[in-house]
């Protein structure tokens, strides 16, 4: 922190905290003074150059110091005029000591030279901490500002792109291979801007990244960067309408899948919902049957949020291990579909609830095709005769020539999975009612909602790919 505050008081030229005459002299002058009059009292007397530079190498050793330097022009300017310091970003370190030793330098400066320090954290870190003693033995007044939308901060970026690369040539090499030359390549980030922020492909974003604006920006990055997306030819088709915009699918895989060819949950920002990876077969839809469980109780008006403990218990009665439990919420607490209800770290008497992101996956987008697709080719399989199919269908899609019957092929090996996971949520309700774990645990989630829903979501991507040809 020291260092970071050496560097703005030389760099800084409005209040002229790095000039000798101005800040430096004026705050070395007590000890210019003393020396004058003590150690250095002949040499001033009989060498005015020579005591300069003495003064100079004190100054210069402190300076190298960094602390006793910075020390002392703070406590100048403060008596001139009140400081404040912002410090933004801690919550970017991961290391949980780091954070700490940062907010006790905070403390310690604002204690010895009265300087206001300014500490922007997330209401999740702030909640973590404010009972640590670094926060709770100082006076600290917390003020909370609601975060801006993703989709308003991502606009602004796009036109700010848009704006810089205006008047851009460039010359593209088409899948054809015949070059195609862009007058204006900035056209592609207007594209861009309306695919991304339509009212789909804003809720999309929205409600992909949780609230979380790095986590917005992480998507439209990915999704600019993405091999998934067909830029030349996005370009060449806004030449002649510029109402053009990129398939919804094409906007979702670009952001998920960003310059990877297939799905790996271990990459990505969204979890594999059809798969908890646990290693025991009738285990594979506790993602999913947590999460339902949780959005459907979250719908009555006395839900409180779920408490650990309870849920732990409640999951023991059909031989769930408590590690197994926590491993599963681990992943949804990563990934922004549940939450603490007091943003705190999870404990055992943390309640749970769902966010926006649960519901969207639970109604919406696990019955999707080209997210359903994503987790087949992730999920564990445990029936060999799926396995053997699956593999099979696989190399019918990588010989395939003909673009619809490669997707017919490519919706029958997502429908095969589903009839595998229909099996194994049937299962799952013949021990659930048995063990009477309550209404919410069974729901037929796959059967009854996502399976018709998937259906006529295939059927539309057949119908799209018909009419593209």
């Amino acid at each position: 922190m020291y260092s970071r505050l050496l560097e703005l008081i030389e760099a800084d030229r409005r209040f002229n905290l790095g000039d000798w005459e101005k800040t430096i002299s004026l705050a070395y002058s007590g000890e210019i003074e003393n020396l004058g009059r003590g150690p250095l009292f002949l040499l001033k007397q009989t060498d005015k150059i020579g005591f300069d530079k003495e003064i100079s190498k004190m100054v210069m050793s402190e300076r190298e110091s960094v602390s006793p330097y910075v020390d002392r022009i703070l406590t100048h300017v403060s008596k001139i005029r009140p400081l404040f310091i912002v410090i933004d970003n801690v919550d970017q370190i991961e290391d949980d000591k780091r954070q700490s030793e940062i907010f006790a330098e905070a403390q310690a400066l604002s204690q010895k030279h009265k300087v206001s320090i300014i500490l922007s954290l997330r209401d999740t870190t702030f909640r973590k901490y404010r009972s640590a003693p670094t926060f709770n033995a100082f006076e600290v007044d917390a003020i909370y500002i609601d975060p801006p939308s993703v989709v308003p901060v991502l606009a602004r970026r796009f036109t700010f792109a848009r704006k810089m690369l205006t008047g851009q040539k460039a010359e593209l090499l088409l899948e054809s291979g015949a070059r195609f030359k862009a007058d204006d390549i900035g056209a592609f980030f207007e594209i861009a801007a309306q695919s991304m922020l339509s009212v789909e492909g804003a809720e999309l974003i929205d409600t992909l990244s949780g609230g979380d604006i790095r986590r917005g920006l992480s998507l439209a990055r990915e999704f600019l960067a993405s091999g998934h997306i067909t830029a030349d030819i996005a370009l060449q088709k806004y030449l002649t309408d510029q109402s053009w915009r990129f398939p919804m699918h094409e906007v979702f895989k670009g952001s998920v899948l960003g310059g990877r060819k297939f799905y790996r949950e271990e990459d990505s920002l969204l979890p594999n919902m059809f798969s908890s990876k646990l290693g025991v077969p009738g285990l594979q839809l506790l993602r999913l049957i947590i999460v339902a469980s949780l959005v459907q109780r979250s719908q009555t008006s006395t839900f409180e949020g779920a408490i650990v403990e309870e849920m732990q218990a409640t999951l023991h009665q059909v031989g769930i291990a408590q590690r197994e439990v926590d491993a599963v919420l681990k992943t949804l607490l990563d990934s922004a579909i549940l939450r603490t209800l007091d943003g705190g770290p999870v404990v055992q008497q943390s309640r749970l609830v769902p966010t926006r992101l649960a519901g969207y996956l639970v109604h919406d987008l696990m019955a999707r095709f080209n997210y359903s697709e994503m987790c087949v080719l992730d999920a564990h399989v445990y029936a060999d005769d799926l396995w053997e199919k699956i593999q099979h269908l696989t190399r019918k899609i990588q010989v395939e020539g003909n673009a619809i019957s490669r997707l017919r092929f490519r919706i029958d090996r997502v429908k095969r999975f589903f009839d595998h996971l229909e099996s194994v949520e049937d299962k799952w309700i013949i021990e659930a009612k048995r063990r009477n774990l309550g209404e919410s645990w069974l729901q037929d989630i796959i059967k009854g909602r996502l399976r018709p829903q998937l259906e006529i979501d295939c059927d539309r991507a057949l119908q799209s790919a018909q009419r593209v040809r």
